[in-house]
């Protein structure tokens, strides 16, 4: 795979949904950068939680 072959995207970043994500991984204990996983699997069930109650 060439370097022409790589596309690079621009993500726009909604910057109160990043703020609510950080909070949650901070409330959580954890590192964004090393567990995102799990920070983003908590965020999407507090987001989740807010709908249904």
């Amino acid at each position: 795979m060439s370097n022409d072959d790589v596309v690079n995207y621009e993500i726009e970043i909604d910057t109160e949904l990043y703020n609510g994500f950080v909070a949650i991984c901070q409330e959580q204990e954890l590192d964004v950068k090393s567990e995102l996983r799990t920070c983003i699997e908590e965020y999407i069930a507090s987001i989740q939680s807010e709908f249904e109650g």
